[in-house]
């Protein structure tokens, strides 16, 4: 516990402009749970978490959208003491 975990986010084709969000269980990402997201160019976003703890675990989604499209890919983190194990469906 306490370690850092990152998602990443990457579109690899899309018109511009991209709107690009994080979601954990189906709700927007809470600053206050220790996470932030870098928009690192328009076609990649990063969610970080800090502290990482139990309460982090859940279902993340990062929801793409444009004015043809939206997309949503989800990953599960699993966190359980000073383990992590992440899968991405």
């Amino acid at each position: 516990m306490g370690d850092r975990a990152s998602l990443t986010c990457s579109v690899v084709k899309g018109d511009l402009p991209l709107t690009m969000s994080w979601r954990k269980d189906n709700r927007p990402i809470d600053a206050t749970q220790h996470m932030s997201v870098k928009q690192v160019d328009q076609y990649n976003s990063i969610l970080v978490i800090e502290n990482l703890g139990s309460d982090h675990t859940g279902n993340y989604s990062c929801v793409v959208r444009n004015s043809a499209a939206e997309v949503e890919n989800s990953q599960s983190l699993l966190v359980n003491g000073k383990q992590m194990n992440l899968s991405t469906k």
